[in-house]
């Protein structure tokens, strides 16, 4: 599992791109490459949007891996946000966009053993990560420390195997992007660690391989 999680940490886009500023011009430059990932960044804001509409002001947020603080504007209406990540190249476009918001905690840190105490957030939130963790045993892990750290609700995005997407390239011999997960087994080991199932962002999505979720602690 070390070769695995190894393997994930180098994963990132924004190493060796230079200055915080021509990383941050990358980021914005990256969801304007295709209609369809415009169109994915403008459904990712639209369900953090919805996270915050469901728990209210005067809450406190966990955003990790944060990357470059895409998520910064939606969340900064909450009494505190944690921006972490493993990638310094990253939390210095945050720190420079954003370190002079007093609220905004940045720290670098390892999704797969966070450096916070159990129940330390109202809401955790990791968007486009699990779809590049191969491993199961590293994937289940890092659920397991997201529940652990939230106080309530966990949000996150994936892979689904059940997607047009995903059967068209298995079935002509392509590699399918990113990891892929069966979505009720994913569930099904989310509720073994506390967690149920309370929304799928988007209710049905029969092409995109990715699907957001929304679960809450019992």
């Amino acid at each position: 599992m070390a070769e695995a999680a190894d393997d994930w940490r180098e994963h990132s886009q924004f190493r060796k791109r230079g200055s915080p500023q021509e990383v941050s011009g990358y980021c914005q430059r990256r969801f304007e490459t295709s209609r369809r990932l415009r169109r994915l960044h403008k459904s990712e804001l639209a369900f953090a949007r919805l996270l915050m509409d469901l728990i209210g002001p005067g809450r406190s947020i966990l955003d990790v891996p944060c990357g470059p603080g895409r998520f910064y504007e939606v969340f900064s209406g909450a009494a505190e946000v944690t921006m972490v990540d493993y990638d310094p190249e990253a939390l210095k476009v945050v720190q420079a966009a954003h370190g002079q918001d007093r609220r905004l905690r940045i720290l670098q840190g390892d999704i797969a053993c966070l450096p916070f105490s159990d129940g330390s957030f109202d809401l955790v939130f990791s968007m486009r990560l699990l779809h590049h963790i191969g491993d199961e045993a590293l994937r289940r892990q890092v659920v397991a420390e997201l529940a652990r750290v939230s106080r309530r609700y966990v949000a996150l995005s994936l892979y689904s195997k059940h997607t047009f997407r995903y059967m068209k390239r298995r079935l002509f011999g392509m590699r399918p992007s990113g990891n892929s997960v069966a979505l009720g087994r994913f569930i099904a080991e989310a509720r073994r660690m506390g967690l149920r199932l309370l929304r799928k962002y988007p209710a049905v999505s029969l092409i995109e391989q990715q699907r957001m979720l929304l679960f809450e602690k019992v």
